[in-house]
């Protein structure tokens, strides 16, 4: 029952489902990088360059964004099936001990 709940813990917090994945950014990456370069080459002057430079800052942006929230969706991931094995160790010492109790009453009873 928990390696069920684990696997099924495992697929429905996929980060990848959540987020663009990690092969995602590198080419997210060398766009922005190439389409920078190709505004930097036409500008002409400080302000046009400060201009540009906003427009890279922004697409750097929205692939950090992207990774952060894949970086916070793999910690939920971490955290639930941590959780689940927390409770499925619970649940077998607790089990163990009824048991146990049970068998010293009836050791005794006897």
């Amino acid at each position: 029952m928990l390696g069920l709940l684990l696997i099924i813990t495992w697929i429905v917090n996929n980060p990848a489902m959540s987020a663009s994945s990690p092969s995602d950014w590198k080419s997210e990456l060398t766009a922005a990088d190439l389409k920078n370069t190709m505004n930097n080459g036409e500008t002409k002057g400080a302000p046009q360059q400060t201009v540009v430079n906003g427009w890279y800052a922004n697409d750097i942006a929205a692939v950090t964004a992207a990774q952060n929230t894949y970086i916070a969706t793999s910690s939920v991931r971490n955290g639930n099936l941590l959780t689940l094995l927390a409770l499925g160790v619970a649940g077998e010492l607790i089990i163990r001990g009824t048991e146990r109790a049970r068998n010293n009453r009836s050791v005794a009873d006897a």
